[in-house]
């Protein structure tokens, strides 16, 4: 995608339903209706919290009241609910008090959940000092069974409320109109934001010349100008067109009062925003990228994780394990399971594990296969209505059921239950230098890839999620991740 110059784009229409046009100073200002949008955003999240910690408050004291019952109604009364109207306010408060109900994030924003773990925590430090010293009304084991449960409904709630707004056109916000100060409208970070400019629902009506606004009577003014002909409530200005300091805030000076947004286009990408701080002083700022790392608590918690919830699937699942099986060996009278040599951690090749879903001389037909049909990959042979496919097969696929027996993958350690996808040894032979980064961490069963397109993705974007996961593996990605898991096995896009 290449933008035209500001002298040569039609202008955008004017969206007069959000902005009115202050004539003498040409700057465009908020109307009512985003100030009514943001607020009932704001209250949307708060509701919200307030109904699921409220949940997460009563479950716990409902079971309590039948396990254990207590000597009189007034003593239940007037202990229970002093307590519980502290915890919840408490609670309220300190999720607004951390930026948990800003009502400047935009739909697309990642979910708060370290601000909300971080509330959470320093609500129930605070509240059991409290409960300690003067109140005594609730057992301590009440603590621990409302803040894990607590926490996990505010996230569910936070993704629920974001897959909402993003699914119904009536909810979403709406397209800003944006245009980039830069040198030139080609440079690379320039068109790597233009790639995710739907993301952040940005219309980039056009690119503004910084030389023409150097070469002009007032540097400010001319960029003022074009944004009101664009009818443009962001600029994003290229760190790579020599912007420096002083122009930087005098133009930032000139933004005021307008609530047009300043974004500045940094020359990297992949970088989540949980690795990025900024440090400002009276001279000048300073962005802190830190470096990944690949051991620690969070990794050591990660196997732990991987072996509980392994050992539970593979128990809980054992009889849907056992009826596929049966399926698969009525089917054709073939092997149930298909072992396949991937690479893992460390370039480690492993058996991964799969209930078979193709015939049994799938693999003797795929030089022909690849030669036949364009797969529109390079390096990933992917093909819809792959004829190898048997008829259970197609439906394990369907719901990627056919990777269930990945859990025994995951209980050896060769496998993660959330990590980039185990690419196989033919593939790795193609690579590039930069992606054997990702075998830094273990593959998984799910992952970005899987949940963002799974074989509707062409190789290099499927190489970017993995990497991006790589680079940013967390907590908080992890858990953002299975919970997008469910929506892409329930859609069944991708998946053949």
């Amino acid at each position: 995608m290449t933008l035209k110059s500001h002298s040569k784009t039609k202008k955008v229409p004017a969206v007069s339903t959000y902005f009115s046009l202050d004539d003498v100073t040409g700057r465009w200002f908020p109307a009512t209706i985003r100030r009514k949008q943001r607020s009932s955003s704001a209250f949307i999240l708060i509701f919200s919290d307030l109904a699921v910690i409220a949940m997460a408050i009563v479950i716990p004291l409902c079971v309590s009241f039948y396990a254990q019952g207590f000597s009189t109604a007034e003593e239940a009364t007037v202990g229970f609910i002093v307590s519980a109207i502290t915890l919840c306010t408490t609670w309220i408060a300190l999720l607004t008090l951390s930026g948990t109900h800003s009502s400047n994030a935009d739909v697309n924003q990642s979910i708060p959940v370290q601000k909300i773990a971080l509330a959470t925590l320093l609500t129930f430090g605070m509240f059991a000092i409290a409960d300690t010293i003067y109140l005594d009304s609730l057992p301590q084991w009440l603590f621990f069974a409302t803040m894990p449960g607590g926490l996990l409904l505010l996230i569910g709630s936070r993704l629920a409320i974001q897959q909402f707004r993003l699914g119904f056109p009536a909810t979403r916000q709406r397209t800003r109109n944006a245009v980039i100060l830069s040198s030139s409208p080609t440079t690379e970070c320039e068109l790597a934001y233009l790639q995710t400019a739907q993301k952040y629902n940005l219309n980039l009506a056009s690119w503004i010349d910084i030389n023409q606004a150097y070469n002009s009577t007032s540097f400010e003014n001319y960029i003022l100008t074009e944004l009101a002909r664009h009818k443009a409530d962001t600029l994003l200005v290229s760190m790579l067109c020599g912007l420096n300091a002083h122009q930087t805030q005098r133009l930032k000076w000139a933004l005021e009062g307008s609530n047009i947004r300043l974004i500045f286009i940094l020359p990297f990408n992949g970088v989540a925003t949980g690795r990025m701080s900024v440090r400002s002083g009276v001279e000048t700022a300073l962005l802190e990228i830190k470096t990944s790392r690949y051991t620690g608590l969070y990794f050591s918690a990660k196997r732990l994780l991987d072996i509980v919830a392994a050992s539970l699937g593979i128990l809980l699942l054992a009889p849907l394990l056992a009826v596929i099986a049966i399926v698969i060996k009525l089917d054709d009278g073939g092997p149930v399971f298909f072992l396949q040599t991937r690479v893992g951690h460390n370039r480690q090749p492993f058996q991964m594990i799969k209930f078979r879903t193709m015939k049994t001389d799938a693999e003797s037909q795929l030089a022909a296969l690849t030669q036949a049909h364009d797969a529109g990959n390079e390096v990933l042979f992917k093909l819809k209505n792959d004829p190898r496919i048997t008829a259970p097969g197609r439906f394990l696929r369907r719901y990627s059921l056919d990777e269930l027996p990945q859990l025994f993958n995951v209980l050896l350690g060769d496998m993660t239950l959330i990590g980039p996808r185990p690419p196989l040894p033919r593939e790795v032979a193609r690579f590039e230098p930069h992606v054997l980064r990702k075998f830094l961490v273990k593959p998984g069963i799910t992952g970005l890839w899987q949940t963002m397109g799974r074989s509707n993705l062409s190789w290099e974007e499927s190489v970017k999620l993995d990497l991006y996961y790589v680079e940013n593996c967390s907590a908080a990605l992890d858990f953002s991740i299975l919970a997008r898991t469910f929506k892409a096995v329930l859609s069944k896009e991708g998946a053949y």
